[in-house]
């Protein structure tokens, strides 16, 4: 067995956190025997050799697995945290006539409304497009139904002054 199998078969056992961290565990519990203890094992003149390599090995384990439990958990976070920046971003730069029509759900505290035919029907659709609006599943856009507020813009308008601030006065007066 060459070196490289056995580096790659010692990563595929040490993919599992939990299997790492109790790898490391093990290994550091093994470094920490007293000398006489191996002695008494008849292994005392291999435990000066090795001991170095243990005590790397099980800070590297336990190090490993304890990456691959909190990694995950901050790019979570950090991927919601990216998100909510991003529709920050994204609901601040509408334009006015998009903002008009944001601000009609939010000034009437609706999750839906109902537009009708109007000269505004490509600024619903472009909002549609964006995201920040949507369709019901019985209607269809060119049939002039009822507009729905995604429910991510309802929850950042009423959470953020500054996006609520921006939606009802699209002009940059106070609303």
């Amino acid at each position: 067995m060459t070196a490289e199998l056995v580096i790659k078969a010692v990563l595929d056992f040490l993919k599992s956190p939990r299997t790492s961290v109790a790898a490391g565990v093990t290994l550091l519990a093994i470094a920490l025997v007293p000398k006489n203890v191996w002695g008494f094992l008849g292994i005392d003149a291999l435990s000066g050799q090795i001991r170095g390599w243990v005590v790397i090995g099980g800070v590297f384990c336990t190090t490993y697995g304890i990456l691959g439990y909190a990694l995950p958990a901050l790019e979570t976070r950090w991927n919601k945290r990216r998100f909510k920046q991003d529709r920050i971003a994204q609901l601040l730069n509408l334009t006015k006539q998009e903002k008009e029509i944001v601000a009609k759900f939010i000034r009437e505290d609706k999750s839906s409304v109902y537009f009708g035919f109007a000269s505004d029907h490509g600024v619903i659709c472009g909002l549609v497009h964006q995201g920040v609006l949507y369709w019901p599943t019985n209607s269809r856009g060119y049939e002039n139904g009822p507009s729905n507020l995604q429910p991510w813009v309802q929850e950042l308008a009423s959470s953020n002054s500054k996006v609520r601030n921006a939606l009802l006065a699209p002009d940059g007066s106070l609303p």
